[in-house]
């Protein structure tokens, strides 16, 4: 069976994304559209005419990609040709010699293996970090093993950071432009370069964790858009977009009666049942408060005046949201305030859905 053919890359400007997810997925159908996949276990065997961006526990991507590819996973394996940018953030990465790269590679992991030739820029920070391979651009490294493999061609400069002794270069590696180590000094390493590392560490596995459930939720939302009545939404969403606050504490009043209400039902005799069934709702509640949110953010302080998919002010909302989490304590007070409004909303649309029923 012959695959369909590409479309040239200037005609997918007005194409819609591609979403899917799934436990396991499995493409093999060439794609013309930016591409959000998400899953336990995600494998890319086809062709992509556009942007890829892959969460899941196995990522493994084999076909070309004429576009950049973004991928947050536990274990990632590229065996592909890319023509334009690379982001990898996971466990294991694993650039085999099937990989060749023809722009830049910005890559975090535990394990990070570079096997397939790059013709762009690398940076690269990870507790082991392997290049085996031929990089026209300059490389930057920092991690606390760093390996240059016999295999190795650098046609530019390499800028490695690390512990004393942690850089290995082979006798047979071709450095054309030489390398630089810094470190520094042993009491200002042991105290604040290894924190400063660690920290950075720790940042990347929190924003390959922030990516993964970016994706996760907008396959979700998209999902969730099909399911409600958009004429519904579309109508609220117009009529609260000055009512910010009373829908939040709407949301707060919810959550506030909810334990007095579970204690004056124990006392009752459907108790538990009724119990069971509120706190069923309030949790189903919560789960799609940030969706809900993320609508009205995308339409109101990012789109207000255009006309366009539900999905794209979703994305921009749910991104809104995971960047305002990631600052200290303000990403606990969005927590909150989205719940809460999220709660607002969901309350407002069942009392309109109610309304509109009745005419």
């Amino acid at each position: 069976m012959t695959p369909a053919p590409l479309a040239p890359l200037e005609e997918n400007i007005n194409l819609r994304p591609y979403l899917k997810s799934a436990e396991t997925l499995v493409i093999t159908e060439n794609l013309n559209s930016d591409t959000y996949l998400a899953g336990g276990t995600v494998q890319f065997d086809a062709e992509i005419n556009a942007d890829l961006h892959l969460a899941g526990g196995t990522v493994i991507v084999n076909g070309p990609i004429h576009g950049r590819l973004i991928v947050a996973g536990g274990t990632v394996t590229i065996n592909s040709t890319i023509d334009a940018g690379v982001i990898v953030l996971g466990g294991t990465v694993h650039f085999t010699k099937e990989s060749i790269l023809k722009s830049y590679l910005l890559t975090a992991g535990g394990t990070v293996n570079l096997e397939g030739p790059v013709e762009g820029e690398i940076k690269a920070g990870g507790g082991s970090i392997t290049l085996n391979n031929t990089i026209t651009g300059p490389v930057t490294l920092a991690g606390d093993n760093q390996t240059v493999g016999p295999e190795t061609i650098l046609y530019s400069h390499l800028t490695v950071f690390g512990p004393e002794d942690s850089l290995k270069i082979d006798d047979q590696a071709i450095l054309s432009q030489g390398f630089e180590f810094k470190q520094s000094p042993k009491p200002s390493w042991d105290k604040n370069l290894t924190k400063n590392f660690q920290s950075k560490i720790e940042l990347s596995a929190h924003i390959s964790s922030s990516v993964f459930t970016l994706l996760s939720s907008l396959l979700v939302g998209w999902l969730l858009l099909k399911i409600f009545d958009q004429k519904l939404i579309d109508k609220l969403l117009k009529n609260q977009e000055k009512n910010w606050l009373r829908l939040t504490l709407a949301g707060l009043i919810w959550l506030i009666i909810t334990l007095p209400l579970t204690l004056f039902l124990l006392l009752t005799v459907l108790g538990i049942p009724l119990i069971g069934l509120w706190w069923l709702l309030t949790l189903l509640a919560a789960f799609l408060s940030r969706f809900w949110v993320a609508l009205l953010l995308g339409r109101t302080l990012f789109l207000p005046k255009e006309k366009i998919w539900e999905i794209k002010s979703l994305a921009l909302g749910l991104l809104a949201i995971e960047a305002l989490g990631l600052i200290p304590f303000l990403g606990s007070l969005t927590k909150l305030i989205t719940l809460a409004l999220g709660l607002g909303l969901q309350y407002r649309y069942l009392k309109t859905l109610k309304t509109s029923q009745s005419l």
